[in-house]
C-alpha cells in the first residue's frame, strides 16, 4: 500500500526526508537532481504499486509536454546515486513499457531511544538488567595521546566513515584501562550506543561469535532492549535469532521458519546491515576485548565490517596481545595486516610507560607526599614501565605499610635499596605475593570464581563451596571495592529466576594465577559442582551454555556430560553457521567418547559420527562425509547394531552419488539385504524407498521401484516420522513429474514444503519448490510458477545457496523462452554461466535453456554450441534419472536444430531417442513432442503417410494427461496435416484446440502485460490464432516463418509450425 508522509522513510541503508528533499545513507548525503528527487519520491509514496510512466510524467512535469526519455534520464540518475541494478534491482524495478515499482520495504524512521532511556524501568530493574557504567581508572596516566587518538577516530565515526582500530600490548600494558576511560569520555554523550563484549580463554575449540552476541545481549540490557530487538529483528534475524532469551516461544517459531537455509554468509550481511540502519543518526561504539583468545567467526565479521564500502557511524574497538597471536598463529595477525595495507585498521600499541608517568601516578594517588625523588626511578626499573605490575608494587608497599600517612602527608618508611629487593622479579611473582597476601576465605572464594571463569556468579561460587549466595556476595564485593583482583559486574538472572551478583577478573593473569594455584583433585572437584549448578540454573536452556558446560565436565572428568554438552555445542556453531567450530566440537567429543563405559560408548559414538558426517556433508566436504559415513556403517557393524548400520549405510549411499555411481548402489543395496532384519516397520520402509529411489536415479526407470517408493511413502507416512516422511513426499514429487502427473506433482510438493519447514530442512524446502516450479511449468501455469520462482529465488539469493539460485533463474529462464522473450532467456543465461566451470545441474539448465534461447533467436551455430556442450556430461547411455532432466529437453532441442537445418535424417535420430527416453517413465510432454518432431522429420522426408501415424502417436500420448506446452504444438502439426490432405473440418478443430490451450497458457500471464503481449505476438502464436480465427488485441504479428506444416487459410503460403 502507498504511503504519503512528511516523516522520514527508511529503506535500509537510505534515508528519505521529503521535508529538506534529502536522501541520506547513513551519515552521506546522496545527491540527486530535483527532478530526480521529485520521481524517487513519486515512486518511494507508492512503494509496492506499479506507477505508470503517464502518471510520472503529469505529476513531475505538469503542464509540461515531454517524452519518454526525460524520465529514463531520471531513473538512470536515481539507480546510480543508489548503487541499484536493472537486471538485479533492489529498489526500482522496471515493468517493461508500462512504468516503475519501488520494490524495498518503506518504513517511517522509527522514534530511537537515547541509549539508557527506557520509560518505566525501575531501579530494581535496572540493577537487574546490568546496565553498564563505564568509570576511568584510578589515577590513569600516561595514555593521553591514545585517549586523543581514539576520540579523533569517534569524530570520523560521526562523519560517517567506519573506523576499525586495535589497541594492543603485553600483559598488563593497560589495554582495558585505555578502553575503559575512553568509555568513560564517550558515555556522557547518550547519543552514543556501546556495546561492549569480552573473549575469554578457553579449553579446545572456540564457540563462534561469543563476544559479540555478549556485546549484542548488553547493549539490548542497556536499553531495555524492545527498539533494539525491533531493529534486529528487521535487518538482522539470524542474529536475534541467536539470543533466544529475547523472543517469546511463537516469535522464536516464526523466526527459524523464515531463516530455514541461513549461510554465514547472510549472517555477516544482515549484521552490517544492522550496524549502518543502527548507526543512521548516531555512532556505535563496539569493544571487543582480549581478541587474541576470539574465534575465527568473529574474526571474519570484523574483517567483513571493516571492508564494506557503505557509510556507517560505526567505531570498533579491538583489544589483543600481539604475541599471542603470533603464538597461535591467530587468523587475526592476517586480517589486521591485510586490513592495514588497505588503509582499513590502526593500530594503537600501547608503550611501556616512562619514569614521568609513574612520578605522575604516584603524584596523584597520593597527592601530599614526602616521597623520595627517586622513588618513581625505583618502581620504573623494577616494573620496567608495565602499569599493572606498577599498580601492583605500589600497592603491595602500601599493604606493608612501607608507604603510609604520617600526619599531614605520605611517607616512605624505608629506604629505597630495600625498596628495590622487597619488588619480586616478575608481574606473576607480585600477583602470587599478592594471594598469599589474601584471607582463607577470600583465597577460596576467588580460586572458585577463576574456575567459574574470566566472569563468574556469586551463585556459582557458592553451590562450588557450599555457601549460601548472599556470603559469597558479601566477601565478593569487599574484594571489588579494593579493587586488587576482581570488579563488580552488577546481578544477572538466571532461567530458574536465581539473581546473583557477578564479578570479573581485573585482569586474565589474577585469574590463571588463581586457577594455577588450585590442586588438580579440588580443581576437578570445583568444575564439577560448579557445572552442575549452572546446569540446573539454566534448565531447558542449557544448551544456551553448552559450550561453557562441556569446558567444566571435561575438566571435572564427567564424560558422559562434557560429550552431550559438545554435541550440543556444535549444533550451536551449525546454527550460527559456524560448521568448521562444530566440526571442532564433534570431533572432541569422539576423542571423549572412547573413554565412555560400554554401555554408553557405543551409542554415543554413532551419534557423533552422524553429526561429523552430516556437518561436513553441509560444507561441501562431500569427500570427508563419505569416511565418516563410512566409519559409522563399520562401527555399527562391529557392535551388532544394524539399525544404525543400515541408516549409515543409506546416508553413506546419498553422499557417494555426488562422486561413484557404483558405489553408491552398493551401499544401498547392502542397507536393503539388512532391512529384513530390521524390527521397526518405519526404518523397513525408509530403505526400501530409499533403495527403490536411488536405484531409479542412477540406474533408470522401472515401474517396480516407482511403486515400492509409492508404498514405502504410505507406510512412513503412517508411521508419522517427519524427516523420513519430508524426505520421501519431496521424492515423489519428483517421480510423479517424470510421470507428467504434474498437478499431483504440485501438490505433493506443497506437502513436502510443508514438511521441510517443520523439520528445519532448507536443503529439502529449495529442492520441493523446485519440482513444484517444474510441474508448474508443464502444466502452464505460469501466473503460478511466477510466484514460485520468485520465492525460492529470495530464499536461495537471501542465504547464498549458490546451486539454488542458479537453478530457479535458469527455471525463469525456461519460462522466459516459452512466452517469446528470447533475448532476455539469452541475456540471463550467459550471465549466470560460469565460462570453464564443471557442469553441474544448474549449469546443464543453463546450457539447454541457452540453447533454445539461441535457437529461437536463430543463430544456429550458438545454439549447437550450447546443446553439445551439456553431452557428454549428461549420461547419453543412461536412462537414469538424475540425466533425464538434462537429456530429455536435450534432444529435443537438438531434434529441433536439425529440423531448422533440413537435416531431417539426423533429426529423426534425436527425437527417437527422445520417444525412447521419454517412453519409460511416461512422460507425455516430452514423448508427444518427440512424436511431433518425428512426424516434421517424415514429411520433410516426403513420407506424409508416416508423418500422420507419428502425429496420431502423439494424440494418443495427450489423450486423458494435461500437457499443455506440448499439446498446442501437436495440435497445430496435426491441423497443419489435416489442412494438406484436404480435411477441412478436422482442420479447424485442430486449429481452435490449440488456439484454445494457447489462450489457457497466456492466462496466467495477463497480470504481467509484457510477458502476456510477447507470448501472443510470438509468430507461431499468431499463426495458430489466425487459422482458429481467433481475434487477439495484440499488435498485429510481423507474420509468421515459412516452414513445412500448416497454411493459414486464404494464403498459399505454408506455416512451419516448430516447437
Amino acid at each position: 500500500m502507498g504511503i504519503k508522509s512528511s516523516r522520514a522513510l527508511r529503506f535500509p541503508p537510505f534515508r528519505f526526508d521529503p521535508d529538506d528533499a534529502s536522501l541520506w545513507r547513513g551519515a552521506t548525503e546522496v545527491r540527486l537532481t530535483p527532478k530526480a528527487f521529485a520521481v524517487l519520491q513519486c515512486l518511494v509514496e507508492h512503494h509496492g504499486q506499479l506507477v505508470s510512466k503517464d502518471a510520472l510524467l503529469e505529476r513531475v512535469w505538469p503542464a509540461t509536454v515531454v517524452g519518454d526519455a526525460v524520465l529514463k534520464v531520471c531513473i538512470r540518475e536515481i539507480r546510480k546515486a543508489m548503487g541499484d541494478q536493472v537486471g538485479a534491482p533492489r529498489f526500482v524495478a522496471t515493468v517493461h513499457r508500462r512504468g516503475y515499482r519501488f520494490i524495498a520495504d518503506v518504513t517511517d524512521v522509527d522514534p530511537r531511544p537515547r541509549r539508557g532511556e527506557v520509560p518505566g524501568e525501575s531501579a530494581a530493574d535496572a540493577a537487574v538488567s546490568g546496565r553498564a557504567s563505564y568509570r576511568r581508572p584510578a589515577h590513569f596516566v600516561g595514555r593521553e595521546p591514545v585517549l586523543d587518538r581514539l576520540q579523533t577516530g569517534l569524530e570520523a565515526a560521526w562523519r560517517g566513515q567506519r573506523q576499525i582500530v586495535f589497541v594492543t600490548g603485553e600483559p598488563g600494558i593497560g589495554k582495558t584501562g585505555v578502553v575503559e576511560a575512553f568509555l568513560e569520555r564517550v558515555a556522557s554523550d547518550p547519543r552514543v550506543w556501546i556495546a561492549q563484549g569480552q573473549c575469554v580463554e578457553t579449553y579446545g575449540t572456540r564457540e563462534p561469535y561469543p563476544s559479540v552476541l555478549d556485546a549484542l545481549g548488553r547493549l539490548c540490557r542497556e536499553t531495555g532492549g524492545d527498539w533494539l530487538v525491533t531493529l534486529l529483528r528487521r535487518h538482522a534475524p539470524t542474529w536475534l535469532v541467536q539470543m533466544p532469551w529475547l523472543l517469546g516461544p511463537a516469535d522464536r517459531e516464526a523466526l527459524q521458519q523464515e531463516l530455514l537455509g541461513a549461510t554465514r554468509e547472510r549472517m555477516l550481511r544482515e549484521m552490517a546491515e544492522a550496524v549502518e540502519a543502527l548507526t543512521a543518526e548516531a555512532p556505535l561504539v563496539v569493544v571487543l576485548e582480549d581478541l587474541h583468545w576470539s574465534d575465527a567467526a568473529t574474526v571474519d565479521l570484523i574483517s567483513f565490517l571493516a571492508r564494506r564500502p557503505q557509510p556507517a557511524r560505526l567505531l570498533l574497538i579491538g583489544t589483543y596481545r600481539p604475541v599471542d597471536l603470533i603464538v597461535r598463529q591467530h587468523p587475526l595477525k592476517q586480517v589486521k595486516l591485510e586490513l592495514q595495507a588497505a588503509g582499513r585498521c590502526q593500530e594503537l600499541s600501547l608503550e611501556l610507560l616512562g619514569q614521568a608517568a609513574v612520578a605522575d601516578y604516584l603524584r596523584e594517588r597520593f597527592a601530599k607526599n614526602a616521597f623520595p625523588p627517586g622513588l618513581a626511578q625505583v618502581i620504573n626499573r623494577r616494573t620496567e614501565g608495565n602499569p599493572l605490575f606498577m599498580v601492583s608494587v605500589v600497592d603491595d608497599l602500601v599493604g606493608r605499610s612501607l608507604i603510609a600517612m604520617g600526619d599531614e602527608r605520605w611517607d616512605l618508611r624505608a629506604g629505597l635499596p630495600e625498596v628495590e629487593v622487597s619488588v619480586p622479579e616478575s608481574l606473576r611473582q607480585m600477583i602470587d605475593r599478592r594471594i598469599e597476601q589474601l584471607g582463607g576465605e577470600e583465597r577460596r572464594i576467588l580460586a572458585a570464581g577463576s574456575v567459574a571463569g574470566m566472569e563468574f556468579s556469586a551463585a556459582s561460587v557458592a553451590a562450588a563451596l557450599q555457601q549460601t549466595t548472599g556470603e559469597v556476595e558479601e566477601r565478593c564485593d569487599e574484594q571489588a571495592r579494593r579493587q586488587l583482583f576482581i570488579r563488580s559486574l552488577g546481578a544477572r538472572e538466571w532461567p530458574d529466576r536465581t539473581v546473583a551478583s557477578r564479578y570479573g577478573f581485573l585482569h586474565a593473569l589474577h585469574r590463571n594465577a588463581l586457577y594455577q594455584g588450585i590442586t588438580p583433585t579440588r580443581r576437578r572437584e570445583l568444575h564439577q559442582a560448579i557445572g552442575e549448578r549452572e546446569e540446573i540454573g539454566h534448565g531447558e536452556r542449557a544448551g544456551e551454555i553448552a559450550s561453557q558446560l562441556a569446558a567444566h565436565f571435561e575438566q571435572s572428568g564427567d564424560d558422559r556430560r562434557a560429550v552431550r554438552y559438545l554435541a550440543e555445542a556444535a549444533e550451536t556453531a551449525s546454527r550460527r553457521h559456524a560448521n568448521a567450530e562444530a566440526v571442532g566440537y564433534v570431533s572432541r567429543a569422539l576423542d571423549i567418547a572412547k573413554r565412555l563405559p560400554d554401555g554408553e560408548r557405543v551409542g554415543a559414538r554413532l551419534g557423533l559420527l552422524k553429526q561429523l558426517g552430516l556437518l561436513r556433508r553441509a560444507m561441501g566436504d562431500v569427500r570427508d562425509s563419505i569416511e565418516d559415513f563410512t566409519a559409522r556403517a563399520r562401527y555399527a557393524h562391529e557392535h551388532g547394531r544394524r539399525d544404525e548400520e543400515v541408516r549409515a549405510l543409506l546416508e553413506l549411499g546419498g553422499a557417494l552419488s555426488w562422486v561413484d555411481r557404483d558405489r553408491s548402489l552398493a551401499a544401498v543395496e547392502q542397507a536393503l539385504a539388512l532391512a529384513p532384519r530390521l524390527h521397526d516397520e518405519a526404518l523397513q520402509a525408509h530403505v526400501r524407498g530409499s533403495h527403490a529411489f536411488q536405484h531409479l536415479l542412477l540406474r533408470g526407470w522401472r515401474d517396480e521401484d516407482a511403486e515400492t517408493c509409492r508404498l514405502s511413502l504410505d507406510i512412513v507416512r503412517r508411521t508419522g516420522e517427519r524427516r523420513h516422511l519430508s524426505l520421501h513426499v519431496g521424492r515423489y514429487a519428483h517421480l510423479q513429474n517424470h510421470r507428467s502427473e504434474y498437478r499431483a506433482a504440485c501438490r505433493t510438493a506443497e506437502e513436502a514444503l510443508r514438511l521441510a519447514v517443520e523439520v528445519s530442512d532448507a536443503y529439502h524446502y529449495m529442492a520441493a519448490q523446485f519440482h513444484r516450479a517444474w510441474a508448474l511449468l508443464h502444466l502452464g501455469e505460469w501466473g503460478e510458477l511466477r510466484r514460485v520462482l520468485r520465492d525460492g529465488l529470495e530464499m536461495a539469493e537471501r542465504n547464498g545457496h549458490e546451486l539454488w539460485t542458479r537453478a530457479f533463474r535458469f527455471q525463469t529462464g525456461w519460462l522466459l523462452t516459452h512466452v517469446g522473450e528470447l533475448a532476455r532467456a539469452r541475456e540471463l543465461c550467459e550471465r549466470e554461466r560460469k565460462p570453464g566451470e564443471e557442469l553441474q545441474l544448474g549449469a546443464f539448465m543453463g546450457s539447454i535453456v541457452l540453447g533454445f534461447a539461441e535457437l529461437g533467436l536463430r543463430r544456429y551455430a550458438a545454439a549447437l554450441r550450447a546443446f553439445e556442450e551439456v553431452g557428454g556430461q549428461a549420461g547419453e547411455d543412461r536412462l537414469a534419472l538424475m540425466d533425464w532432466i538434462l537429456n530429455m529437453p536435450r534432444r529435443l532441442g537438438l531434434g529441433e536444430y536439425w529440423l531448422a537445418r533440413r537435416q531431417f535424417g539426423r533429426a529423426r535420430e534425436q527425437m527417437e531417442e527422445l520417444c525412447r527416453l521419454a517412453a519409460a517413465p511416461g512422460e507425455r510432454t516430452y514423448l508427444a513432442l518427440g512424436h511431433r518432431g518425428l512426424a516434421e522429420a517424415t514429411l520433410g522426408e516426403g513420407d506424409r503417410a508416416g508423418a500422420e501415424r507419428e502425429v496420431a502417436k502423439a494424440l494418443g500420448v495427450l489423450d486423458g494427461f494435461e500437457a499443455p506446452v506440448a499439446e498446442w504444438r501437436v495440435y497445430a502439426t496435426a491441423a497443419g496435416i489435416e489442412e494438406a490432405r484436404g480435411r477441412r473440418s478436422r482442420a479447424e478443430a485442430y486449429w481452435e484446440r490449440s488456439a484454445a490451450t494457447l489462450d489457457r497458457l497466456a492466462t496466467g500471464l495477463k497480470d504481467d502485460g509484457d510477458l502476456y503481449r510477447s507470448f501472443l505476438t510470438q509468430p507461431l502464436v499468431e499463426a495458430v490464432r489466425r487459422s482458429a480465427k481467433v481475434t487477439t488485441d495484440t499488435a498485429p504479428s510481423k507474420g509468421a516463418a515459412p516452414g513445412r506444416l500448416g497454411r493459414r487459410p486464404g494464403s498459399s503460403r505454408r506455416q512451419r509450425l516448430p516447437s
